[in-house]
Parts: structure tokens; sequence; C-alpha cells
């Protein structure tokens, strides 16, 4: 069985959206094959905007943005859906940044708690 984590990139959350329509028809099908499935909707998520390399470096992650990297650790198939307005990404970008930033520490932990152990 695979775990699949499906993160649905669209800002807006109103449901009628083709990329949350394109999630939901992901997640059928894997649940169908009998696959775990996770999801990860970008625009319900509430975290605050990185402002400094101070909040980057001596912050933990908001809980939102840890349930999100524990999803993604938990995967062995990611999928990540999003629009393309005017060429570009719209809100992953910034989303990405939370995810990827301090090797997926821990909730209240610090990137400074994990170079000091």
């Amino acid at each position: 069985m695979t775990r699949i984590t499906i993160i649905d990139g669209h800002p807006d959350p109103n449901g009628t959206r083709y990329v949350h329509a394109l999630a939901d028809a992901y997640a059928a099908g894997g649940e169908a094959a009998g696959h775990e499935v996770r999801r990860i909707e970008i625009a319900e998520l509430d975290f605050p905007i990185l402002r400094s390399a101070g909040e980057w470096r001596d912050n933990a992650p908001a809980a939102a943005i840890h349930k999100a990297q524990t999803d993604i650790r938990w995967a062995n198939h990611v999928v990540i859906l999003y629009p393309l307005w005017l060429g570009d990404v719209p809100v992953l970008r910034g989303h990405s940044v939370y995810l990827l930033r301090c090797r997926c520490q821990r909730v209240g932990e610090t990137s400074r708690d994990r170079r000091s152990s």
C-alpha cells in the first residue's frame, strides 16, 4: 500500500476550483485502489509570513506547517497541484519556503536547537 500526500496549492478555498477537483479525484482514486491518502490544503493553512532571517533561523514552525511537514515525511508519494496565473505559481512559493525550512523541525524546536544537538 502506498502512502500518498496531496498538496492542493490553490490559494482560493472555493471548492469549485479546478485544482480542488483534481485533488478530490486523485484522492478518490488512491483510496479506491486501497492506498492511504492525506491532504494539505494550502488555502486553509494559517501561518505567519517570515519577515527576517532571524525569524527563519530562530522561530519554530507554526503548527499548521509542522503538520504539513509531517504529512510529507509520512508519504512515499507526493502530488503537488497548483494553478498557473500569468505563468507563475501564486501561493506555493511561500508555502514551500515554510515546508523546507529547518529540515522539518519539530514544533517548538528552532534551527538553533538542531545545531546544538
